[in-house]
C-alpha cells in the first residue's frame, strides 16, 4: 500500500511537471521510422532527412534546458553529499594534495562518491528520491514569475522552431524534386507532394494532419505577438472569448506537434527518394 501511494504520489508530481515543462521522449522511438527507411534512400534523400533529423534533435535539446538544469543541480547535490564526508576524513590531509600521493587519496575519494551515487541512483529509493527533488525543484521555480514566463516563452519558440523544421525539410526536398518552388504553408505543401506520389496514402494522410495546420497557425500568431486573434481563434475553433488573450502551447502538444512533423517528413523524403528512383538515368553526352 506504501509503495502504491508513493508511486501515485510521484505520477501526480511528474504529470505536474509535464504540464509546464517539455521531457524529451526516447529519441530512438521517434525517428525509428525515418532512420530505418533512411538506411535505403538515395544520397540526396538521405542527406534531407539527416538535416532534419539534426534540426529535431537540436530542438529538442534546446526545450529540455529546464529539465536538464534542474537534474544536474539535483545530481550535483546529491554527489555533494556523499563526497562531502570523504573529502572531510582526516587521512585526506594526511598528504599534500599537490603531491602525487595527496593527488591519488582525493582522487580515490571522489571516485568513491561517484560510486556510491550510481548506487544509490539505482535502487529504487534513489530513483524515487532524485524524480521528486527534480521535480519539486520544477515546480517551486514555476511560483518564480520571470521563470514560469521564460518556460512558456521557450514552448512558444520552439512551436515556431518545429515549424521551421518542417518547412526547412520540405524545401530541401523541393530542390531535388519539385524544382526548387517556394513551399509557404501546409496545403502548398500537401498539393506538391501529393502530385509528386498520387498513390501514396499514407503521404496524404501525413501531410494533410490537422496537427499540422494547428502548428502552422500557432507559430504564425508567435510570429505576430503571440496573442490570439480572430485569425487563429478560427483556425483553432476557439470562442471569440479567446481573442486578444495570449497563447500558450502545452508541452504536450509540442510533443504531438514534433511527431506531426517527424511523420510527414518521412513521407515526404520517402516519395522524394521513390520519384528520383524512377527518374531515367542522366545520359552524359
Amino acid at each position: 500500500m506504501a509503495g502504491g501511494s508513493e508511486t501515485s504520489r510521484l505520477k501526480h508530481l511528474y504529470d505536474q511537471v509535464r504540464s509546464a515543462f517539455f521531457i524529451a521522449p526516447d529519441l530512438d522511438e521517434l525517428f525509428a521510422l525515418g532512420d530505418s527507411r533512411s538506411a535505403r534512400f538515395e544520397p540526396a534523400a538521405a542527406a534531407c532527412w539527416s538535416r532534419f533529423r539534426s534540426r529535431i534533435v537540436g530542438l529538442i535539446a534546446a526545450l529540455e534546458v529546464p529539465y536538464e538544469l534542474a537534474h544536474a543541480g539535483v545530481m550535483d547535490r546529491l554527489y555533494q553529499q556523499f563526497a562531502d564526508p570523504a573529502m572531510a576524513a582526516p587521512a585526506l590531509f594526511a598528504d599534500d594534495p599537490t603531491t602525487e600521493a595527496g593527488a591519488a587519496r582525493l582522487e580515490r575519494a571522489r571516485r568513491d562518491a561517484r560510486h556510491k551515487v550510481e548506487e544509490f541512483r539505482s535502487a529504487t529509493i534513489g530513483r524515487n528520491h532524485i524524480v521528486e527533488s527534480i521535480g519539486v525543484f520544477l515546480m517551486r521555480a514555476t511560483a518564480e514569475a520571470p521563470f514560469a514566463a521564460s518556460a512558456r516563452q521557450l514552448l512558444l519558440q520552439g512551436t515556431v522552431l518545429c515549424w521551421a523544421a518542417y518547412e526547412g525539410l520540405a524545401s530541401d526536398c523541393a530542390v531535388h524534386a519539385l524544382d526548387g518552388r517556394p513551399l509557404p504553408d501546409p496545403d502548398a505543401i500537401a498539393a506538391a507532394y501529393a502530385a509528386l506520389a498520387p498513390d501514396r496514402a499514407l503521404l496524404r494522410q501525413a501531410l494533410e494532419a490537422a496537427d499540422l495546420r494547428l502548428l502552422f497557425a500557432r507559430q504564425r500568431t508567435i510570429c505576430r505577438g503571440a496573442t490570439i486573434d480572430a485569425e487563429y481563434a478560427a483556425s483553432a475553433q476557439l470562442s471569440a472569448d479567446a481573442i486578444g488573450t495570449p497563447l500558450r502551447v502545452p508541452p504536450a502538444e509540442l510533443q504531438a506537434h514534433l511527431r506531426s512533423v517527424i511523420a510527414a517528413a518521412i513521407e515526404i523524403v520517402d516519395a522524394v527518394d521513390r520519384h528520383a528512383r524512377s527518374q531515367p538515368p542522366t545520359v552524359l553526352s
